[in-house]
């Protein structure tokens, strides 16, 4: 049976917070698939030493420009108000490109990317794949008039939409976005390897989050709520995983607080080492926040700690009220409170019960629900049907 080729496309290769793109890549049996990305990432994490990688980077220009000369690139797509389009020196080499790899579809993670890839599908006549994840339909389509002009444009001339969340299919509705070409489709998890142990557990009462340290992640809330937990379980451990601009300001407030040997910052770490942690933790915490219309897209680390047997205590922000069972698999606090948190807390804490039941219960949802694989073969078959139904089109216009 032929395999199809799928391009996909990244803005940066190597993300450390992207774990999802290698497991979705992964899990294509059906597809050949060829990644293409606009240079490694700042933070280049080499999780996948072996894919297929093309970089883009050395004959065109990043997906976001931001020289002086996008306005007149902008000035150039007022016809078809792509504003995200590529100039024509890029769009030469970027139609070279793909046209080497030959795909049957694309499929672009990110809005952003989806516009500037999208000239390239039209010349090649073959259907893109938008995959959007959480900024893409928050943060940058409220405050960039640019994108949001340009998706409102151009949103239809995708053959299919992918979200992560139930809040995602909302706006794609309100755009206009036809229904039975949106598919709600969450990043996944590896249930076989994200799995309780005990191995190395010390007992100790432990709480843990996985995430970029930036505002909408919410740590400096957990950080104060842990502070405030600390005062009834003295000997309680928090783990920071994850690095980002406001390690310095939550390393402040740590100290501020007075948690120095308490809160541990233990940076970016690879999966594995990532499910290492997390076994030897008791709770897991993601306080996301909504700042400046950035709205949480799926919490791939909370279904990471379910899938451990964590229960999880989260904001009911984006797609986590789609991921988390209120009361059954954790508990959801409202959103800037850190002593609601901080009850919360200490709710399980004092009773292992009640953790144990929760932390079983997210793991059976994570295996029915939100196993990668599973939905990686979701994924695959709308690609596949896309591409299929772009082959008889063409047949039929033949005919004609």
């Amino acid at each position: 049976m032929k395999k199809f080729t799928l391009a996909v496309a990244v803005p940066k290769f190597g993300e450390p917070s992207q774990t999802w793109v290698y497991r979705q890549l992964s899990s294509f049996d059906r597809l050949r698939t060829r990644l293409v990305h606009w240079g490694p990432a700042k933070n280049f994490s080499a999780q996948r030493p072996n894919l297929d990688a093309v970089d883009l980077s050395d004959g065109a220009d990043p997906i976001f420009n931001k020289n002086w000369s996008k306005w007149l690139d902008r000035a150039s797509h007022l016809r078809d108000q792509n504003f995200f389009a590529p100039n024509r020196r890029s769009q030469a080499h970027l139609k070279r490109a793909f046209s080497n790899i030959r795909p049957d579809a694309i499929l672009c993670h990110f809005g952003h990317t989806a516009l500037h890839v999208l000239p390239i599908a039209d010349h090649l006549q073959v259907p893109l794949i938008a995959h959007f994840h959480g900024v893409d339909l928050s943060e940058s389509f409220q405050r960039n008039r640019w994108y949001r002009w340009s998706l409102q444009k151009n949103l239809r001339r995708f053959r299919s939409c992918v979200v992560v969340g139930s809040h995602q299919r909302d706006v794609l509705l309100e755009l206009g976005y036809p229904e039975e070409r949106i598919h709600l489709i969450p990043c996944g998890v590896p249930t076989e390897l994200f799995k309780p142990s005990d191995a190395g557990f010390d007992r100790r009462l432990r709480f843990v989050s996985v995430s970029r340290l930036v505002r909408n992640k919410g740590v400096h809330i957990s950080l104060r709520a842990f502070a405030i937990l600390a005062e009834r379980y003295p000997d309680a451990e928090y783990w920071i995983i994850g690095d980002g601009p406001e390690k310095g300001m939550l390393t402040d407030l740590r100290n501020e607080l007075c948690l120095n040997e308490k809160v541990k910052f233990l940076g970016n770490l690879d999966e594995l080492s990532v499910m290492e942690k997390l076994t030897k933790c008791n709770i897991f915490l993601q306080h996301s926040l909504q700042v400046h219309g950035s709205i949480e897209g799926f919490g791939v680390s909370v279904s990471e700690a379910s899938s451990c047997c964590l229960p999880v205590i989260v904001t009911p922000v984006g797609g986590l009220t789609d991921q988390v069972v209120d009361g059954e698999t954790g508990l959801i606090v409202p959103e800037g409170d850190p002593n609601a948190m901080a009850a919360a807390m200490c709710r399980l804490s004092s009773d292992t019960k009640l953790m144990k039941q929760m932390g079983e219960s997210g793991r059976k949802r994570m295996r029915l629900f939100y196993d990668y694989k599973n939905l990686g073969r979701q994924l695959e078959d709308v690609i596949l049907s896309d591409v299929k139904a772009g082959y008889r089109n063409v047949a039929l216009e033949t005919k004609q």
